[in-house]
């Protein structure tokens, strides 16, 4: 496949999807962190404040953020703060100057990848149906939040680099050697390193082996003649013009079954080395999270209660890239769902999927496509389940651009030869573009604060604990005590059992020397946590000091640290109380301890 010549016509669409993807997300330059692992990440993260250093690339390397390993996320925030400090605008712009440039690589792909095409299915040799896809991806308001979060950075990071693997795999399939397969490992690996969602890009070569690139062994291949019966209208000149197409648009008799192994088991085992890395990154994110606690949530509900939220999220997702209103940062897991819900979403993914097989052949991209989408979302689509959540639109940044692809090369499919029908379907695609970018500046104004942002997102997703558990989290932070424990008693209100919510209301009664009360909260996380994290034991240690309770306090630091020897916070908390009793000698060991956690940890001072 010949590269095609690029020209001042492409030069103007990147250039246009750059300046509209600076429109739509231009306020972000104002916005400050958010108390949803912002401060993990970056602005109470003193390895990554310091910037990039030698002891801080080891740290990246060795340790995981917020239940993650993604080392290169963590050296992207290391060069945030080298070069801004801890101004989350400029945090937050270099994000946007990354999704920005995802767009520019979507399309610059899609355009090296549909040129040899034939013309009756991308009009231009695939740039308007590229561009569109592009202009979707910059501006579709489900992807605000992968933008929009610092936390998310992984996401658009990831991307870049995935998107760059396909370009190289691209010119790898045009002429394959050893020197053009090694960037595509490199890449890669570099995308899984930043976040390990594209664990499915070797698939999705393989989905794109078949269109556009055409490389499946229907067609004339070591001198022998293929017999092609009954075409479809205009395949025949497909065909000719681009013989490796041709079985996406006519019917194609059999070959032999040695040609299947020298074609589509080549292809396969050709990306045997992807496989085998994408395996490993599966396994250490596994047992990354598991070691975190960051499944724990996933005791709660059976297998079947995560199908049942498996097919009516992908559902959901179909319906919010149609319709992308009620937007939110979180979408609670709902257990029990009635059982037409799951069936009737089975239903209707079984029939889509049905329809694309149906089309495979006369309109491939519709397989593509629709495959794209269910694919890559597979990783997170909750079969086995990290965190709360139901669903999350950031799990669509890549998936969508399949349902892109589908879209756009049907519209082309559809306007093709008909000039009217083509003015109509581009007014169209301006209006849509332009309704994507005005929901997508409003729903980036939501990302102005935490309070905000969760405010907004309990008024589209209903009452959930963890909302009202994150605004009393931001009001905790603002020193606004009474207002954060009326938020956690919210919390309670919708989950009497969540640990967290127990454990911050104990901070928040502690810090108003409301000791006892505290205690009691501390107490309750840790029942209801059997496997309670460090930092219950070291408030309920604080407590128990504030209560004048000072044997039990002894003893819930000792069993604290029997559990969490390498927590900083509980050495903290026991060299004061030790200090507190007169035995200063052991104090001095706690807290020559602590400093050692914290400066290897990256932690400030204060943070567990």
């Amino acid at each position: 496949m010949a590269a095609p010549s690029y020209t001042l016509r492409d030069a103007g669409i990147g250039a246009a999807l750059v300046l509209a993807t600076l429109v739509a997300y231009g306020a972000v330059s104002h916005h400050g962190f958010v108390a949803y692992d912002d401060d993990q990440y970056v602005y109470s993260n003193q390895n990554v404040q310091r910037g990039l250093t030698a002891d801080g690339l080891v740290w990246a390397f060795t340790r995981p953020v917020a239940c993650n390993w993604h080392p290169l996320t963590s050296l992207s925030h290391m060069l945030d703060c080298q070069l801004f400090g801890l101004s989350a605008g400029a945090h937050h712009l270099v994000s946007v100057v990354l999704h920005a440039a995802n767009a520019v690589l979507l399309f610059w792909l899609l355009r090296r990848m549909t040129a040899a095409v034939p013309a009756r299915h991308s009009l231009g040799g695939g740039v308007w149906p590229s561009a569109l896809v592009a202009a979707l991806f910059a501006l579709h308001p489900l992807h605000v939040e992968s933008v929009a979060w610092v936390t998310e950075r992984k996401d658009v990071l990831s991307t870049f680099f995935g998107l760059l693997a396909l370009l190289a795999y691209v010119r790898y399939a045009a002429r394959p050697s050893i020197a053009r397969y090694v960037p595509v490992f490199v890449l890669l690996a570099l995308s899984l390193m930043a976040k390990p969602m594209l664990v499915t890009l070797p698939f999705v070569m393989l989905l794109l082996d078949g269109w556009p690139l055409g490389r499946y062994p229907l067609r004339i291949a070591n001198c022998e003649l293929r017999i092609q019966t009954a075409p479809a209208r205009g395949s025949f000149k497909s065909a000719i013009r681009n013989p490796q197409s041709a079985i996406s648009f006519g019917r194609t008799s059999a070959l032999p079954a040695r040609h299947s192994l020298g074609g589509g088991g080549r292809l396969v085992i050709e990306k045997l080395p992807l496989f085998i890395l994408v395996a490993v990154f599966c396994v250490v994110t596994y047992v990354v999270q598991k070691q975190c606690g960051a499944m724990t949530f996933a005791a709660r509900f059976d297998f079947a209660d995560r199908l049942s939220n498996a097919s009516v999220a992908y559902v959901t997702y179909l319906g919010k890239t149609l319709w992308p209103a009620n937007l939110g940062v979180f979408y609670p897991f709902v257990a029990g769902r009635p059982l037409w819900q799951p069936l009737a979403a089975a239903a209707l993914l079984a029939a889509i999927t049905g329809l694309a097989v149906w089309q495979a052949r006369r309109r491939p991209y519709l397989a593509v496509g629709w495959f794209w989408f269910l694919g890559t979302l597979v990783p997170v689509i909750g079969l086995v389940q990290v965190g709360r959540q139901a669903m999350a639109d950031r799990y669509t940044y890549v998936p969508l651009i399949g349902l892109f692809i589908a879209l756009a090369w049907g519209a082309a499919d559809l306007a093709a030869g008909r000039r009217g029908r083509a003015v109509v379907l581009a007014v169209v695609a301006a209006v849509a573009l332009a309704v994507c970018t005005a929901m997508t500046a409003r729903q980036v104004a939501y990302w102005s604060d935490s309070v905000t942002l969760f405010r907004h997102t309990l008024a589209v997703a209903g009452d959930f604990s963890f909302g009202y558990l994150k605004i009393g989290d931001a009001l905790l932070a603002r020193q606004k005590y009474e207002e954060a424990l009326a938020e956690y008693d919210r919390a309670l209100r919708c989950d009497p059992p969540d640990p967290d919510t127990h454990n911050q209301r104990g901070t928040v009664l502690y810090l108003l020397e409301r000791f006892e009360p505290a205690l009691e909260e501390f107490r309750e996380a840790v029942r209801l946590n059997p496997a309670a994290p460090a930092t219950f034991y070291a408030n309920m240690l604080a407590a128990y000091v504030g209560a004048g309770r000072i044997e039990e306090a002894l003893e819930c630091g000792r069993e604290g640290l029997r559990l969490y020897p390498d927590n900083a916070e509980l050495n903290h908390n026991m060299a004061a109380l030790l200090h507190k009793l007169g035995r200063k000698e052991e104090a001095i060991r706690y807290l020559q301890e602590e400093r050692r956690l914290r400066d290897e940890q990256g932690l400030p001072e204060g943070t567990p």
